[in-house]
């Protein structure tokens, strides 16, 4: 997926409210590619499921945002 085409996927659930802002199109595709690699024939898919659920998770908008104490540390 091109970065147009991940933009058109992104923008529109972004302006819904239905995805955190500011969501970088090549880590949404790196995070898909992850979880789908380690869904092969042979995976564990109660690992997938779980994955994907943090995934999940981790994407949606937050209620509050983040003080600088609860960053993560780069």
């Amino acid at each position: 997926m091109g970065q147009e085409a991940g933009n058109e996927l992104l923008g529109p659930a972004e302006a819904a409210g239905a995805i955190r802002r500011g969501l970088a199109v090549d880590d949404f595709l790196a995070l898909i590619n992850a979880i789908s690699l380690n869904a092969g024939p042979s995976a564990d898919t109660d690992q997938a499921e779980r994955l994907l659920t943090i995934a999940l998770d981790g994407i949606h908008p937050r209620e509050r945002p983040r003080t600088n104490a609860e960053r993560p540390a780069r």
